[in-house]
C-alpha cells in the first residue's frame, strides 16, 4: 500500500507503508543536533585518517572546522565541552542542515 508522505519538506510523494517509520524517514525529519554531533564525529576519525572527504562533503567540512576549532578549548573537560556546543549552536544547527541537505541531494541523484 503506498500512501503520501505528511512531512511538508520531503521530496517524496510517496511512500510504501509496509512498516513504520516511512522509508523517507532519514530524509524527512528535522535537522537535529544528533546529526551535527554525529558528522562532527566523522569529521574527526576522517581527519585522524587522514581521509580528504569529497566535494560534496565541502560545507560540512568547514563548518565541522569551525565547530571542533570552537569545542577545541574544552580539552576532554565534558562539561565545558556541553557550554561550548549550547554557544555554537547556530554552527551546529547549520552543520545538521548541510547534512540533511547533501543526503537528500544523493538520495534524489540516485
Amino acid at each position: 500500500m503506498v500512501r503520501p508522505c505528511s512531512t511538508p519538506r520531503c521530496a517524496l510523494t510517496a511512500h510504501l507503508s509496509l512498516s513504520p517509520p516511512p522509508l523517507c524517514a532519514p530524509l524527512c525529519t528535522p535537522s537535529t543536533p544528533l546529526q551535527a554531533r554525529d558528522r562532527l564525529r566523522q569529521f574527526g576519525q576522517d581527519r585522524k585518517a587522514n581521509v580528504t572527504p569529497p566535494a560534496s562533503h565541502a560545507a560540512e567540512a568547514e563548518l565541522c572546522g569551525r565547530l571542533g576549532a570552537a569545542m577545541a578549548a574544552a580539552k576532554g573537560d565534558k562539561a565545558l565541552e556541553l557550554v561550548l556546543w549550547d554557544d555554537n549552536w547556530q554552527t551546529v544547527y547549520a552543520l545538521a542542515e548541510a547534512t540533511m541537505a547533501r543526503t537528500m541531494s544523493e538520495f534524489m541523484d540516485e
